[in-house]
């Protein structure tokens, strides 16, 4: 792990992160007190970069400014989103709305996170590329890429790829709206847009071959069945009775992922809010409620149901740690992308805790350690 990048730029947060990583691994006291460095550097070195800084970037980069990215005043990325829009004529919100630009545009550089719909918009009023909103998704709100098998996002994507302003989405959207046969398709219609709105009609009349959706839930159960294995062998050494893989629960599977999290009389966990890393992780603790939900199809599984489960697996392999991490990095990336998600972003404090504990030499033990040093602490302060 060498190569560390002492100066980071401050709108450089991946090049930031890495640089913490590679500080808590090469630390020569990392393989003995692993879990006190990796707290250590999650309360003090690591924040979660919120999707107001996101925008800014992009902004900044965009308009080539030169002052230090801490000391724009918010003022002026205001005016650049303020113009932008206007000459794009993009509007502040996909249905009428009864709050000013002015006001939209001063929270979007103010929030931690926003509606997907708003970086669509964004798409259209920064005249950005479709790798550029997809970026925003997957890095800024931890969502999934634009999806094929959303007409509109469908429509949203073409408009950004063919640099269509946002008139023109409205348009292909309004068409799709009313079109129920091939015959609908105006004779003005020809080459690539013709093309788009045939696909729509097939789509519309549920010839859609996208199966992002179904992926996501298969990859999900997949992870979730291998993980039954893996935990019943587990329990199984430890003498806590002969289970089977199709035995093991939700809550099975939470006692061993969060082991050392403190837990009330009723044997549920302690809350998340409790732990000084609540804020910086968003609660992304597993708990046996939230894996229930998903396996029972009242949520759709995210980006962070995939790698606490890949994680756990790989958490259980034997062998060098750099090679673990290397595997860790190639299944759980196949993974992400197989979903439509982005590959493991180590800007993003949980993902980046989740490859620190890979590179320790028992990656389950650190990563519940990590968790109960976090209640401990809040309980002192």
């Amino acid at each position: 792990m060498q190569n560390r990048i002492t100066e980071i730029p401050q709108i450089h947060f991946t090049d930031s992160a890495f640089s913490v990583l590679y500080d808590v691994v090469d630390d020569p006291y990392f393989l003995d007190r692993d879990a006190e460095i990796i707290y250590e550097a999650l309360r003090r070195r690591l924040r979660a970069v919120p999707f107001c800084d996101y925008l800014k970037r992009f902004l900044y980069k965009a308009a080539e400014m030169t002052a230090p990215f801490r000391e724009v005043p918010l003022e002026d990325f205001r005016r650049i989103l303020s113009e932008s829009f206007r000459e794009t004529l993009t509007p502040v919100s996909f249905d009428s709305v009864t709050a000013k630009p002015a006001t939209l545009f001063k929270n979007w550089l103010t929030q931690k996170s926003v509606r997907r719909d708003v970086v669509l918009l964004l798409g259209f009023g920064l005249r950005m590329r479709e790798e550029e909103v997809n970026e925003m998704l997957v890095k800024a709100l931890h969502e999934r890429a634009l999806s094929p098998a959303d007409p509109r996002e469908l429509i949203c994507w073409y408009c950004y790829r063919k640099g269509y302003p946002f008139p023109r989405f409205t348009a292909f959207w309004e068409l799709y709206g009313t079109l129920e046969k091939e015959k609908d398709l105006p004779s003005s219609l020809a080459g690539e847009d013709a093309e788009l709105m045939k696909y729509l009609l097939q789509v519309k009349q549920g010839g859609d071959p996208s199966r992002r959706a179904a992926k996501l839930r298969e990859t999900f159960d997949n992870l979730f069945a291998r993980s039954q294995t893996v935990a019943a062998a587990l329990m199984n050494a430890e003498g806590k009775g002969e289970k089977t893989p199709a035995s093991v629960t939700e809550a099975d599977l939470e006692k061993i992922l969060c082991a050392a999290i403190p837990r009330d009389s009723h044997g549920n966990l302690s809350p998340a809010k409790k732990s000084l890393l609540c804020a910086l992780f968003a609660g992304k603790s597993p708990s046996r409620q939230r894996m229930g939900r998903v396996r029972a199809g009242k949520e759709a599984p995210d980006r962070f149901d995939l790698i606490t489960l890949s994680f756990f697996l790989a958490s259980q392999k034997r062998g060098e740690r750099k090679k673990r991490y290397m595997d860790f990095l190639e299944e759980t990336n196949g993974l992400l992308d197989a979903c439509g998600f982005g590959p493991l972003y180590v800007a993003n404090p949980y993902e980046c805790f989740i490859l620190m504990c890979i590179l320790s030499e028992d990656p389950l033990a650190t990563y519940s350690d990590v968790w109960e040093l976090s209640y401990n602490d809040e309980e002192k302060s």
